[in-house]
């Protein structure tokens, strides 16, 4: 399981006792359910996009650029075989970028993410929606099993995913997963006014 870094574990602990307002759980991955924690915001971080209504599947929502691997993907809503076959897929149980939580994105190991374990700790992600420009840095990575919960952060983070090892040609029960933080975001006029 992803993990909170102990001080923003701490802060959301603080606000909700500050606010007393109830936390508010969601799911990220479909199996086990993923637990945690609320929509506070946090300022060490940039503005997060409001939550919006989620795309209908198959809809291209955005690009996927990361510089060090000269990556730069279509991001499409879904993450069924017949479009990962084309594109990265937002996975739609989790929020969409830019937004507060954890966003999903899911590509093929050999196509879009089959460099990405050289992604190290600084390196940056980026990805442009209809909301605005949303900046991430890398802060881990991990193999995990499928079906492993991936924890929805108080701030607005991503975590990209694919199968492991990078070269599987079949069916596998790992995956790769790359951890981000937003650090930048430039929201769109339209999104910056709600």
């Amino acid at each position: 399981m992803s993990r909170v870094p102990l001080v923003y574990l701490r802060a959301a602990v603080s606000q909700h006792i500050a606010s007393s307002k109830p936390l508010v759980h969601i799911k990220v991955f479909a199996s086990p359910p993923a637990q945690v924690v609320s929509y506070h915001v946090d300022p060490l971080y940039p503005a997060a996009a409001p939550a919006g209504k989620q795309p209908t599947n198959g809809s291209l929502i955005g690009h996927l650029t990361i510089p060090k691997l000269g990556l730069n993907a279509p991001l499409t809503q879904g993450t069924a075989l017949s479009i990962l076959a084309h594109s990265a897929g937002h996975l739609e149980t989790s929020v969409l970028p830019g937004e507060l939580g954890t966003t999903v994105i899911a590509a093929h190991d050999v196509t879009y993410f089959h460099r990405i374990d050289e992604l190290k700790s600084g390196d940056i992600i980026t990805v442009q929606t209809s909301q605005g420009n949303f900046t991430y840095k890398v802060t881990g990575h991990q193999v995990i099993h499928v079906g492993t919960n991936v924890v929805n952060t108080v701030y607005p983070s991503l975590v990209l995913e694919t199968c492991y090892p990078l070269n599987a040609l079949n069916l596998v029960n790992q995956r790769y997963v790359v951890s981000a933080v937003l650090v930048k975001s430039r929201l769109a006029p339209a999104t910056a006014r709600h």
